[in-house]
């Protein structure tokens, strides 16, 4: 077996006959292809290698010029999609702080969870105005009552008795729920003399409690504009 292997990979006297051969043949086409090119270049007279070596750097000068105009075209494609993409942004944002200040979308973040009991009905409606305008006086930035909205146009009436938020009637123990900056909020209620001890002062419980995550499920509905059409 040994024997067999060692007559396979040995070198006869043949096998270097032709590897000679073979490599001489590819010395011989590789000398004359370079002396083909060399004989090309030499057959042209000095004026034409100037015309050449002129075309040559011509040419780079072009390609150099097209590779800075295509750079520059595409910064300013960059550019403009940049600028496209933060205006949609910013119109977005814009849209949905329009939305969230209307109430037309359900919010969730940090606030305030407020719930007065009122079990002898010795809460006037104007208590609960007053309330509202402190939230909104300390930043706040959506307000429900007993999971009715509160936005700008809402209000807060009582009739013989009876509190309604626009007209829908709201009964203790109501539930204010504000989202904003909880401390911010807090100091405003809760100062002496302040709305929650005014209300406190009536007999009617009030409890606060600082929330990282208020939610406002209710949604406003939006007005219906009979008169008033956007100027061109």
């Amino acid at each position: 077996m040994a024997d067999r292997t060692r007559s396979k990979i040995s070198v006869t006297p043949m096998n270097l006959l032709i590897a000679i051969l073979v490599g001489t043949v590819i010395f011989f086409i590789v000398s004359a292809m370079r002396q083909e090119q060399e004989a090309n270049l030499d057959s042209l007279s000095e004026a034409e290698l100037v015309r050449l070596f002129d075309d040559v750097d011509s040419r780079i000068t072009e390609l150099t010029n097209e590779r800075v105009t295509l750079q520059r075209e595409l910064e300013e494609l960059q550019s403009g999609a940049d600028t496209r993409a933060a205006a949609a942004e910013a119109a977005a944002q814009q849209e949905m702080a329009r939305k969230i200040q209307a109430g037309v979308v359900p919010v969730v973040g940090e606030g305030l969870e407020i719930r007065i009991v009122d079990a002898g009905g010795q809460l006037p409606g104007q208590s609960l105005v007053s309330l509202v305008q402190e939230l909104r006086n300390a930043a706040a930035e959506a307000i429900e009552i007993n999971d009715v909205r509160v936005v700008g146009r809402t209000s807060i009436v009582q009739r013989e008795g009876v509190t309604y938020v626009n007209d829908t009637q709201i009964t203790s123990p109501y539930t204010i729920r504000a989202i904003g900056d909880s401390n911010m909020m807090q100091v405003a209620l809760e100062m002496p003399g302040g709305i929650l001890a005014t209300i406190r002062s009536r007999g009617p419980f009030t409890n606060l409690t600082q929330e990282e995550s208020v939610e406002i499920h209710s949604v406003a509905e939006l007005p219906t504009f009979t008169h008033a059409q956007p100027s061109n």
